[in-house]
């Protein structure tokens, strides 16, 4: 009796240290993928085309950084408001952003952390989407900027709703033309609570098409300028791709010694028949 107890106590021992071994792990940080119903929030970053600068702005798209050092801009349609976002990211300390007009490549993102794509004139193809999954996945950061729905937009749109479900975004940019008319500024409740809104207090904004799913960032007020209403939709929101912990190989060996030993205790502690 006494020898089964040890028994036991020796393979719930062996079990722990097993789990133990495969418990370091590498951790595997997916990126985020923001969505914007109006591209017309880059003009306030410098005060281009007469928009008045939005310090909320320029701090939204510091928060949209997260560090990143290393900026690449797509630029496929837009080359007035792409020159912006890539004069106002220069002028941030230690900041580099790159104009591209190519193909979508592992090798054209390499080096980056965020990737940003206002208003693209056509579809990504399947091997574009390939890389921007694969750019998510290791960590960086993608943002799509759409506009409010009119004929110059509507294939930006459908090229970003496209590209959302390729990527298995629960997001999707629904076109309308949300608080269509002078320069908006979203304050108070139309700016939620959250760590990519930090510092801002105002968000410039005009005529926009909203953005369902994700996790809401800024709100219009419900409608063609009127007073903001209860369950107003989004225009900004983003969704993280989470966080994945893949055991390392080595412990992957580890683990198998360990059951291996717990096999050669039962068999030596089977009784003989």
């Amino acid at each position: 009796m006494k020898s089964l107890v040890r028994f036991n106590r020796t393979v719930a021992a062996m079990s722990f240290v097993c789990v133990a071994l495969v418990v370091p792990s590498a951790r595997v940080t997916a990126g985020t993928l923001f969505v914007s119903g109006d591209t017309n929030i880059i003009q306030p970053l410098t005060g281009a085309n007469s928009f008045p600068i939005s310090a909320g702005n320029q701090q939204f798209f510091q928060n949209v950084l997260q560090g990143a050092t290393q900026v690449r801009l797509l630029n496929r349609l837009l080359p007035s408001q792409v020159n912006v976002l890539e004069s106002y990211f220069d002028s941030l300390p230690g900041v580099n952003a790159t104009v591209f007009s190519g193909f979508v490549s592992p090798l054209a993102l390499a080096g980056t952390g965020l990737f940003v794509a206002v208003l693209p004139d056509n579809a990504f193809t399947p091997g574009e989407i390939a890389a921007l999954s694969g750019y998510l996945q290791n960590g960086s950061n993608i943002m799509f900027l759409g506009d409010n729905a009119s004929a110059p937009s509507d294939a930006g749109n459908a090229a970003i709703n496209a590209a959302l479900t390729a990527l298995g975004s629960s997001m999707t940019l629904v076109p309308g033309s949300l608080d269509d008319g002078s320069v908006a500024n979203a304050m108070g409740s139309q700016i939620a609570n959250d760590p990519f809104t930090a510092g801002v207090t105002s968000f410039r904004y005009v005529s926009t098409s909203s953005v369902t799913g994700g996790t809401p960032l800024f709100f219009t007020t419900g409608g063609a300028g009127g007073g903001l209403t209860i369950g107003a939709p989004a225009f900004v929101a983003y969704e993280s791709f989470g966080t994945t912990v893949v055991p390392l190989p080595a412990s992957w060996g580890l683990f198998a010694l360990g059951i291996a030993a717990i096999g050669a205790l039962r068999r030596r502690a089977a009784p003989a028949v």
